[in-house]
């Protein structure tokens, strides 16, 4: 007798948010946020990846994957863009020492907080290969890769690493990047703040003292290298102050809109 075909799951309710999902045995902090907006394979072929990374200094414990929720939520309810999108990933990564904070300060015995450079690039780079190896982000599926703040420095950086891959540590590469109030230049940003101690404290954190190893990893000094992407998007001079971007989420998902649409095709 013929075997029963498998019955449809129709119990899973769509949009599916899947959170603190592992991608990395390094810390607690290496996890991510997932949304498929539908099941997988009804997403259209052209469909793709959004890939989010937060910002916060590369130190703040408060700022995490869940803000990218305000801009997720404007997405979903966008009657072209959420057709777009295949699905969503929202990455943490290790942070940088933080021991003044007001509420939350690091300790000195935490891996996960006080990592430096090039740890949170490195733990970037893990999450796209474990998307990679899940849903096939970077193979069958494009994807668009969006930071704010310092998750902008990520990935620029991520992007115009002109190193070779080795075999099984490929990440793929993203058919845009979209940059929404970045940091792209480490040493002008202290220098045009000197003023301001916490901008070269967590720079310093994130970084160390040598300013020639910021100079080293600003974008602005790596732009050029690697292949070229098809769509760049830097937001600056946006309405609403520097947090209030992600908490709103009403920019962000314009900057995002404006790379899905160029490159969906």
């Amino acid at each position: 007798m013929a075997a029963t075909p498998a019955a449809a799951d129709t119990t899973t309710m769509y949009p599916l948010h899947i959170a603190s999902v592992a991608y990395d045995a390094a810390s607690r902090l290496n996890t991510l946020d997932i949304c498929l907006p539908r099941p997988v394979e009804q997403s259209a072929p052209s469909a793709v990846w959004v890939i989010y990374i937060h910002g916060g200094a590369w130190r703040d414990p408060l700022i995490t994957s869940a803000s990218f929720t305000p801009t997720l939520t404007h997405l979903l309810q966008h009657p072209v863009h959420s057709a777009l999108i295949a699905g969503t990933a929202s990455v943490n990564y290790r942070l940088s020492a933080y021991s003044t904070h007001g509420t939350h300060p690091s300790a000195p015995g935490d891996f996960a907080r006080n990592a430096s450079h090039p740890a949170h690039v490195s733990d970037v780079r893990a999450a796209l290969r474990w998307l990679r190896g899940k849903y096939g982000v970077g193979v069958h599926r494009r994807f668009v890769l969006v930071g704010h703040s310092c998750g902008a420095t990520l990935g620029a950086q991520v992007v115009f690493d002109d190193e070779e891959e080795e075999e099984g540590d490929e990440v793929g590469r993203p058919v845009a990047l979209v940059g929404v109030a970045g940091i792209y230049d480490l040493l002008g940003l202290v220098h045009r703040h000197e003023g301001v101690p916490a901008y070269r404290e967590f720079v310093e954190a994130a970084f160390g003292a040598e300013e020639g190893a910021w100079r080293e990893a600003s974008p602005v000094e790596m732009a050029g290298t690697g292949s070229p992407l098809r769509v760049v998007v830097l937001a600056h001079k946006l309405q609403g102050g520097h947090d209030e971007l992600w908490e709103r989420g009403v920019e962000v998902a314009r900057a995002v809109g404006v790379a899905l649409e160029r490159v969906v095709t």
